[in-house]
C-alpha cells in the first residue's frame, strides 16, 4: 500500500506539471484537474486504509467501500 501511495503521489505531481504548461486549450486544463482531484482522492482513501490496521483482506467492509 506504501508503494502505491507514492504512486499516486508521482501522478499527482505530474499531471500538475502539465496543468502548467502554457497553452494546454481550456478543455484539457479541465481535464487534467478533474484526474488531479480524483488521483488525490484515490491517494486519501489508501492513506484511510494505511492508518486503519483493521483491514486485513480484500472482503473487509473499508477495502469494499
Amino acid at each position: 500500500m506504501k508503494k502505491i501511495k507514492q504512486t499516486y503521489k508521482k501522478k499527482v505531481s505530474n499531471l500538475i506539471e502539465l496543468i502548467e504548461k502554457p497553452g494546454l486549450s481550456s478543455v484539457d486544463r479541465k481535464k487534467i484537474n478533474t484526474l488531479i482531484v480524483m488521483e488525490e482522492h484515490n491517494r486519501e482513501v489508501i492513506d484511510r486504509l494505511l492508518n486503519d490496521k483493521t483491514v486485513t483482506n480484500q472482503h473487509h467492509f473499508n477495502w469494499v467501500s
